[in-house]
């Protein structure tokens, strides 16, 4: 019986060259962009955070895009802008645009760790239904809890069964799957 892990490592291996490029620069990428965004009053801890508040079912584009424009709002002082994403998670990320902290702001265990890669922690994995189809082989949501915390360390040890960081194999798994996944 395929195991978890075994799921993982077979999409990474079959990953292209350009996917595990793009994978390795996903979080270092989103990163730079926390960067450009802060200031005095916006650090990279707040910019990171409007960044991971805005990104539940929001591609990445938009999610640049709008975390930009958030940030450039309270930055002038005008009113929240309308911007992508779910109304909850367009206020939270207004509350750090501001200046709230985010570890006050944000919750559920993808937009936690999507916050903590793009700070850097690279043990740290995101499970998106992307990143759970590819563990699991199947359709669903994703997952929280035990069960999230259950498949991190799942990419955890096919990360170290190949010799990479956990958010690099995540990122690539992920770019790799949402390009090959049935009904694409």
């Amino acid at each position: 019986m395929e195991s978890n892990v075994d799921r993982i490592l077979a999409r990474y291996d079959a990953a292209t060259d350009a996917e595990r490029a793009d994978g390795a620069n996903w979080y270092p990428i989103a990163h730079s962009l926390a960067e450009e965004l802060a200031d005095s009053k916006r650090t990279l801890y707040h910019t990171a955070g409007v960044i991971a508040a805005l990104s539940p079912q929001v591609q990445w584009p938009v999610n640049a895009r709008s975390a930009a424009a958030m940030v450039r709002a309270a930055r002038s002082r005008k009113g929240q802008p309308k911007v992508s994403g779910y109304p909850a998670n367009r206020a939270k990320a207004w509350a750090m645009a501001r200046g709230s902290a985010p570890h006050s702001v944000l919750g559920g265990d993808k937009v936690i760790s999507f916050f903590a890669n793009i700070l850097g922690d690279h043990d740290a994995v995101t499970i998106d239904v992307w990143a759970y189809r590819a563990a699991t082989g199947k359709d669903g949501n994703q997952p929280d809890g035990k069960r999230y915390a259950a498949l991190a360390d799942d990419y955890r040890t096919a990360a170290a069964a190949r010799g990479v960081v956990p958010s690099t194999l995540q990122a690539v798994v992920w770019l790799q799957v949402k390009r090959t996944w049935r009904g694409n």
